[in-house]
């Protein structure tokens, strides 16, 4: 085989390796998401701040089924001394307006409760953000 033939066995052989380990098929690149900056405040049922609670938040379409509620493995937030939060939400979704969805997970007898925080507009992550306001509020 000439040393031409070589070098384009080698190119092929470099394209399926790169191309059958990437992401996405075409372009190598990670799937296109988008996002959102949710600023809010988690609350009790007494409407007492609840401080120092990890939150985990993302959005999905409004036709997603209700019993996949669940989301452990989204965008993860602190609550502050005074319930407050600010952060950075992220979908493998849209953009579209969406349901925004939260597992808050704490240390007491019901430990994850799972909410939802309404329809928000989730934007292209190449785009600025909108921010909206939520209060959560466990039962």
């Amino acid at each position: 085989m000439s040393r031409m033939g070589l070098n384009a066995v080698g190119v092929a052989i470099a394209l399926m390796i790169g191309c059958s380990s990437s992401p996405t098929e075409m372009c190598a690149c990670p799937p296109s998401r988008s996002a959102v900056v949710v600023e809010g405040t988690l609350r009790d049922a007494a409407d007492a701040p609840v401080a120092n609670t990890q939150l985990f938040l993302d959005g999905v379409p409004a036709n997603f089924p209700q019993e996949a509620l669940a989301t452990l493995w989204g965008t993860r937030a602190t609550t502050d001394a005074s319930g407050a939060f600010r952060v950075l939400v992220y979908s493998m979704y849209g953009p579209a307006p969406m349901t925004l969805r939260a597992v808050v997970v704490r240390t007491s007898p019901a430990d994850t409760i799972r909410l939802a925080g309404g329809q928000v507009p989730f934007r292209h992550e190449r785009e600025v953000p909108e921010t909206v306001q939520v209060t959560l509020r466990l039962p």
